[in-house]
């Protein structure tokens, strides 16, 4: 396992990017409930009609969690106030550990790149296309609240929102 040092530089780099903060964390405190899926089926007004939902793809929250997440040592959480930063940070963040030689670097984020989603057509940017973090089972509230970062669900439309992401690096 390669020490936290090597990828502290993440941080940074997510903030020049605009990121509002950055945290890297062991992928391991990344947390997946298999209950999060049943919040998009049953309460997302999106789903089933974008390309990363979770009826687009087969990665069940349990799959990824034994197969993929444990696969990985380290993860950046980004935070960001809008939708469309959250997703492009996340990228970037990937894009840049990749060409340090992190290939296997994956953001999980939002999707963002079509608004609305092209769906059912084909999607005009699957290379850039990821998942969210709840079609993976993933907590982001928890996992984000368990390392400081701040969490409270939007009561007036004229607040700022948070939006987080995850790149995970290895």
């Amino acid at each position: 396992m390669a020490s936290i040092s090597e990828f502290l530089k993440y941080e940074d780099f997510a903030k020049e990017k605009g990121a509002v903060n950055a945290k890297i964390i062991p992928a391991s405190a990344v947390i997946v409930d298999n209950r999060i899926r049943l919040k998009c089926r049953f309460g997302c007004p999106f789903y089933f009609t974008h390309w990363m939902c979770p009826r687009q793809h087969d990665i069940t929250p349990w799959i990824f969690k034994e197969r993929f997440l444990t696969c990985y040592d380290w993860a950046l959480i980004t935070h960001a106030y809008t939708y469309e930063d959250n997703q492009r940070i996340a990228f970037e963040v990937e894009r840049k550990a990749f060409l340090d030689g992190y290939v296997l670097a994956f953001s999980i984020a939002n999707c963002t790149l079509c608004e609305p989603c092209k769906y059912p057509e084909p999607c005009p940017h699957p290379e850039k296309a990821r998942p969210s973090p709840s079609s993976l089972g993933i907590n982001i509230f928890e996992t984000v609240k368990k390392q400081g970062f701040y969490i409270e669900t939007l009561k007036k439309k004229t607040e700022e929102q948070n939006w987080y992401s995850i790149v995970l690096i290895d």
